[in-house]
């Protein structure tokens, strides 16, 4: 959200230096691998405490924090904040949304809602010490929804086995 505000303003571009390539390319490693050294490289050149109050500003809570000295936190709530209103493009819109969703539909980690769910799924995992997290826009066949499952000791398999009974009770056959 930061990284958009910051290419939205004229500050950043797409070919924009970052680490041993440009910011496309990390944008990618970031959202598509999964991998942290362009978030952290992007959060040490905005500021912590910057990223922080920009999301506070937005509306999302303090158990969202980029300034926790082990790592990042979030909540289940924040985090589907953030998904609803990337569906309904009103946090993030145009070519930046476009961009962004087509990451969320192209990496490798689609073992968890995706698995699970039975409708066209857009989401971003995370994983972290035995931390197994995915949050998820999903175009089901009978509705669309938001889903956000946090586990801690739990694998992608135990979430779209979560998914598959959510699913059950929202859409009974």
């Amino acid at each position: 959200l930061y990284l958009f505000n910051q290419m939205d303003a004229g500050n950043i571009s797409w070919s924009t230096p970052i680490l041993d390539t440009s910011t496309d390319t990390c944008f990618n490693r970031m959202t598509i691998a999964s991998t942290n050294p362009c978030a952290e490289e992007w959060l040490r050149q905005f500021g912590r405490s910057n990223v922080n109050e920009f999301v506070y500003g937005k509306g999302f809570s303090t158990a969202t924090t980029f300034t926790h000295p082990e790592a990042a936190h979030t909540s289940a709530a924040d985090l589907t904040k953030f998904m609803v209103g990337l569906e309904q493009g009103t946090l993030i819109g145009g070519a930046n949304r476009e961009r962004l969703l087509y990451s969320l539909d192209h990496h490798p980690y689609r073992y968890g809602i995706p698995t699970g769910s039975a409708g066209q799924v857009w989401d971003k995992v995370g994983f972290v010490f035995d931390y197994v997290n995915d949050t998820a826009i999903v175009h089901h066949p009978k509705g669309n929804y938001v889903m956000t499952i946090l586990t801690k000791g739990q694998s992608y398999g135990a979430i779209a086995t979560m998914t598959r009974e959510i699913e059950k009770i929202m859409y009974p056959s």
